[in-house]
């Protein structure tokens, strides 16, 4: 019984001891942690607030700074992600209100790029060409490139190519005007939203704007040569990369504010009908388009011929004084080898005559 009762004190005693010392290493580790904790705010808030007697090292210093380029990208990760959720929830908004999305109830902070082609075909080829450019400087345009083909004393059928860059607010004023100019057989449009990266690349720039900005305060306050030259080194990255940023930015802005307007320009003598039209319609047209091309062809053709004459007539000269030349080449080989024929004949029957005599 005795050593009964011993056990238990023994067994009680032990699991106390156990409860004791597993709540002092629970105290020891909250203690050293909110230590670690309080000292690094008291750093940080003695770095921010300019109390630094001396200098960091170079580790150290490129340490903070590695530390607070991450935070910056953490909070442009952050503002970006707000940034999504807001306008998915805005777009499903809109979406719940109304299903016709035009250029008119298009919000003005979206960053959209709307590009158009088109293709014509005018029998008034010079007029129409004339008429684009016109209305392209008249509406605060500009024409980006142009290649003509063709000439309207030696072909009928030119062709045109044209890549204009029309500013956002007119775009829709130019395009009715040239589809009511020509006969439009083909239009393409595609609108681009760059509004999240956009403003990606501004909240990007934006950070490594401050950053560059901390750097500069930090440098004058260093003292150490390797401090001041890692620093330098890293302004130098951030002046690149904001270079690339602001480069970006124009870009997305220019393609923004001006867009841009394919058109390819076909001259026809008949419209390629664009309607649906009966068989006998279409039969018609056909056979019209068919004896214009056989006509057209026929003029090609005389045209090329009559404006090749002369080289035809050098030609015929050339080759009958060849002709010639070989013929009296010819002549004069065949009364050579006839008299050379002829001498041999003679000379034979010399000889014969002589050995006639001989034998009598």
């Amino acid at each position: 019984m005795k050593n009964i009762i011993t056990r238990f004190r023994s067994k009680k005693t032990q699991i106390v001891l156990n409860i004791i010392l597993a709540f002092t290493l629970v105290a020891i580790t909250v203690t050293a942690c909110g230590r670690s904790a309080s000292t690094n705010f008291s750093a940080a808030d003695t770095a921010d607030s300019g109390m630094v007697e001396a200098a960091p090292a170079p580790d150290a210093a490129m340490s903070r700074m590695a530390a607070k380029s991450a935070n910056d990208a953490m909070i442009s990760n952050d503002e970006a992600v707000d940034y999504a959720v807001e306008t998915a929830a805005e777009g499903s908004a809109a979406g719940s209100e109304t299903t016709d999305i035009t250029p008119e109830n298009v919000p003005d902070d979206r960053k959209l790029i709307r590009n158009v082609n088109l293709s014509f075909e005018t029998t008034e080829f010079d007029k129409f060409i004339a008429d684009l450019q016109q209305q392209t400087t008249a509406l605060g345009g500009y024409v980006e490139s142009s290649d003509i083909n063709g000439n309207a004393n030696t072909s009928s059928n030119r062709y045109a190519y044209f890549t204009l860059r029309i500013p956002k607010p007119n775009l829709d004023t130019f395009l009715d005007f040239a589809e009511g100019s020509a006969n439009l057989t083909r239009k393409y449009e595609n609108t681009q939203d760059i509004t999240l990266r956009y403003h990606d690349t501004e909240s990007r720039k934006k950070a490594l704007k401050e950053e560059y900005d901390r750097l500069l305060e930090l440098m004058a306050q260093a003292e150490s040569v390797d401090a001041i030259i890692s620093i330098e080194q890293r302004l130098s990255d951030i002046r690149y990369e904001l270079d690339n940023y602001e480069s970006d930015l124009r870009t997305y802005d220019n393609q923004v504010d001006y867009s841009t307007v394919t058109i390819d320009v076909s001259e026809q003598s008949i419209y390629t009908p664009t309607q649906k039209t009966t068989f006998w319609g279409r039969v018609s047209s056909n056979l019209e388009k068919n004896i214009e091309e056989l006509v057209e062809a026929v003029t090609d053709f005389l045209v090329w011929f009559i404006s090749s004459l002369p080289v035809f007539i050098f030609l015929a000269i050339v080759g009958g004084l060849i002709w010639l030349i070989i013929r009296m080449i010819i002549k004069s080989h065949s009364k050579r080898a006839a008299a050379k024929a002829k001498k041999m004949a003679a000379k034979s029957e010399d000889n014969s005559s002589d050995s006639d005599n001989n034998k009598e």
